[in-house]
């Protein structure tokens, strides 16, 4: 579950998913394979309730991106 964290928070950081700028939660499920798109989930869910991740409803859908304030802590899970 921890290779799953990092790769979804090294994918919204090399694409600079950062406040304002939002993706569709759907893209995220589409970078893990497909054994792992359940943990993935799950993975989303909880760095959300850490506000690690910040959602947004659109008309068109739920976005996310990584929270602007917790930069640090992101980099920090990235490299352990």
């Amino acid at each position: 579950m921890k290779q799953v964290e990092k790769q979804v928070l090294k994918k919204l950081m090399r694409r600079k998913i950062i406040g304002g700028k939002h993706t569709d939660i759907k893209n995220i499920y589409n970078i893990v394979p497909r054994h792992e798109r359940k943990s993935a989930s799950r993975v989303i869910k909880k760095l959300i309730v850490e506000k690690i991740i910040l959602k947004k409803q659109t008309p068109y859908g739920t976005h996310i991106s990584l929270n602007p304030k917790k930069i640090k802590e992101i980099i920090r899970r990235i490299e352990n």
